[in-house]
């Protein structure tokens, strides 16, 4: 867990099997990277603002591989791989996140949830899926939440405007 003070350095951590959480942050402006966690409940939450976790490995988790909880703003989860977890990959509740250059893939329930409450989160260069469902699945009520999607890539496209209605992949409501 890191708490308390802002502005920490954590590098390197491999977790694994933890009771609960392997990676929790509740703290402001943190680096957190090349870390690698499976084996728990909940490989990472992040419940802080203006925290940087990136180029990581969230895989084998037993629940949600990464979760941006409802307190969790203005937060970048990048360059990670997720996959092969028994809940979604990837959930997003607060507002302002991005999520970039991640490759979320074979998570039992969806790669990727944005939820109807995560106001202002940005999609940038992710991949998601496998061949067999084309990598997105769109729902969306908020049209701003809405990635493009092309066919027959695994990549967002911002040029394209199709929302296929494949099984799997990303959600956002």
């Amino acid at each position: 867990m890191i708490a308390g003070s802002d502005g920490f350095d954590v590098k390197d951590v491999r977790a694994s099997g933890a009771n609960a959480v392997s990676i929790k942050l509740t703290s402001d402006d943190n680096l957190v990277r090349c870390n690698s966690v499976s084996g728990s409940p909940l490989g990472v939450r992040i419940e802080g603002k203006g925290n940087d976790v990136r180029d990581g490995t969230v895989s084998g988790i037993t629940g949600k591989g990464v979760e941006i909880g409802p307190t969790g703003s203005n937060n970048q989860f990048r360059k990670a791989t997720v996959r092969q977890n028994s809940g979604a990959g990837i959930v997003v509740e607060g507002t302002g996140n991005t999520l970039g250059g991640n490759r979320v893939n074979g998570n039992i329930a969806n790669d990727t949830h944005i939820k109807a409450a995560a106001a202002g989160t940005n999609l940038k260069s992710n991949q998601s899926g496998n061949s067999e469902n084309g990598g997105a699945e769109l729902k969306s009520r908020h049209q701003r939440l809405l990635p493009r999607w092309q066919p027959g890539r695994r990549s967002l496209d911002p040029e394209r405007t199709e929302v296929p209605d494949v099984r799997g992949g990303w959600i956002c409501e």
